[in-house]
């Protein structure tokens, strides 16, 4: 196969005719990069801010990236909440909470399992240096709630993808000695286990999801910062335990511009204003009843109340049809005695309840008379 490979890339590192993917262990920083490191005061090597401007049909990001070469970690703020599935029932998620990010993404193994309808797109994404890091092909839109309360429930659009990143955190981290956690309602309470993120959360749904409260870290502890989700747990964490590490750890990501059209194509075809033009007058009235009789139960399904027209068809003569029943029904009755008075005293129960009464002879042509047939049981 490799003689017939047409491909004029080669690997990045060693200069030959394989995907640089097959390379599975992490390489450490290599001494150029390790050039543009710099000692802080607290002895963690970090590498100085950059700021990378996409031009053409890019958006304009700036990225801040480390690496890191002490003993500890950073931690990223996860939470896990509740998704709705399409029958109204929930499934629990892990997010990761990236304000650096400009779209919201979810793994394809996890939209499998709310059933939830996904719509074709085609968007790439793209992180460090401007590079495509994959193409988007669908997106879907997610209910996302606490993982305790029906409150603060955000709708959210996500691109989706197989694989967000990887476990978060990279290590574990012991928190026993964090008193100054164990007061608060943390989004999640294995924080500090590495473990699957089914959801990446952009800036587009930060802002609206953090309340107001902050705990500083003591004992080289991270900032716990209060969310709707409960105190989500993250920064620097410093911990002689701890594996000495040197590496980077980023999720940051460009979205190309095509995506605001195809949402803003997408939202002018569902809203309300552009559908309601195209309804005729009864669809519209079946609407607006809709809109003010319905409610959702608890389960999540939803309680309608059927809708009746004000003006009363035309539906014909059928008090020939009726009267030939009775007739019929009748002889049936002469033939069985038992029957008959079994029949009779239904009838007289049902007259005496109020459940029918005796009308006159000239009925109005829009009266529909039904036939009956009798049944024992």
């Amino acid at each position: 196969m490799l003689p017939q490979c047409k491909s004029n890339f080669k690997c990045d590192k060693y200069v030959m005719s394989h995907n640089k993917l097959l390379h599975f262990k992490q390489d450490s920083v290599n001494e150029k990069e390790c050039s543009r490191i710099r000692e802080n005061e607290s002895g963690v090597r970090r590498v100085s801010d950059e700021c990378v401007n996409a031009s053409g049909e890019q958006a304009v990001v700036s990225l801040k990236g480390s690496v890191c070469a002490s003993s500890g970690t950073v931690l990223l703020s996860t939470a896990v909440v509740r998704v709705r599935r399409r029958d109204g029932s929930c499934e629990i998620a892990r997010v990761l909470m990236d304000p650096g990010s400009q779209s919201s993404f979810v793994t394809s193994s996890f939209i499998r399992r709310l059933s939830l309808p996904i719509r074709q797109v085609c968007v790439p994404v793209c992180g460090l240096s401007v590079s495509n890091v994959c193409k988007a092909n669908d997106v879907v839109s997610c209910e996302i709630l606490p993982e305790n309360s029906d409150n603060n429930s955000q709708i959210v659009s996500c691109l989706v993808l197989n694989k967000i990143t990887n476990f978060i955190p990279n290590v574990y981290v012991p928190i026993e000695q964090w008193d100054y956690l164990k007061p608060l309602k943390l989004a999640g309470s294995k924080f500090h286990i590495p473990s699957k993120v089914d959801i990446l959360l952009g800036a587009e749904v930060f802002p609206s999801i953090i309340r107001d409260g902050r705990v500083v870290g003591a004992c080289g502890g991270p900032y716990a910062i209060n969310s709707v989700f409960g105190w989500l747990v993250m920064g620097e964490v410093r911990n002689k335990n701890l594996k000495n590490l040197q590496k980077v750890s980023m999720s940051n990501f460009i979205s190309d511009e095509n995506l605001d059209s195809i949402f803003k194509r997408f939202w002018e075809i569902e809203s309300e204003p552009v559908v309601g033009s195209f309804l005729r007058l009864e669809e519209r009235r079946c609407e607006d009843h809709f809109v003010s009789t319905h409610s959702r139960e608890k389960n999540g399904r939803y309680r309608i109340r059927l809708p009746f027209k004000t003006v009363r068809p035309d539906l014909g003569n059928s008090r020939d049809i009726a009267l030939r029943r009775l007739l019929a029904s009748e002889g049936r009755l002469n033939k069985n005695e038992l029957l008959k008075r079994a029949y009779s005293d239904f009838m007289k129960d049902y007259l005496d309840s109020g459940h029918m009464e005796l009308v006159k002879n000239n009925l109005d042509v829009r009266y529909w008379l039904t036939t009956f047939h009798i049944i024992v049981l």
